[in-house]
């Protein structure tokens, strides 16, 4: 399985367009029938955090630049995170009608000072059903990382699926 495979360029269910053909510019999220999404379906009233959504800073910021057609880069201002086997996130900028959807992955670490380097052993209590499942969703829950919880969410359903397939392939087998 390669690179691509895990982490493709687009999210399998979700169509994006853009208003121009510079590639830098963010696509903004469509229907499946290819009609533009737009905030307003959100009810956003002037001054206040979209329903559904938490702004963009402190425990909940999940990098996001928006950047335009013209070339203006901006952050997400809200932010709403949906969890299933491919966890996205939704953006929206103030200054934009637009809805901005990307696939949401955990943040990339750079450096490992005093960082612990986990093997597939100790994987093993992240799995739905492992022995203090409970426990440890507690504790990453207080972490208040969106994009922690989003990759530990992909992981318990990739493990889940693999099971699955697994035991559909011994079936055939027998």
């Amino acid at each position: 399985m390669s690179e691509a495979d895990l982490y493709p360029a687009e999210h399998l269910f979700i169509r994006t367009l853009q208003d121009s053909d510079n590639l830098d510019e963010t696509p903004y999220a469509a229907t499946t029938t290819g009609f533009p999404l737009y905030k307003g379906s959100y009810q956003v009233k002037c001054n206040e955090v979209p329903l559904g959504f938490k702004p963009n800073s402190g425990d909940n910021f999940i990098s996001f630049p928006i950047q335009t057609p013209e070339g203006d880069i901006k952050q997400a201002e809200y932010v709403q995170v949906i969890l299933h086997p491919n966890p996205i996130v939704i953006g929206l900028r103030d200054d934009s009608d637009k809805v901005f959807t990307k696939p949401l992955y955990a943040a990339l670490v750079f450096h490992y000072d005093r960082k612990l380097v986990y093997r597939a052993e100790q994987l093993e209590k992240l799995k739905a059903g492992a022995e203090g499942q409970d426990q440890t969703d507690r504790m990453i829950c207080c972490l208040n990382d969106p994009s922690l919880m989003a990759e530990v969410h992909c992981f318990q359903a990739m493990v889940q699926e693999l099971e699955r397939l697994e035991g559909a392939i011994a079936e055939s087998e027998d």
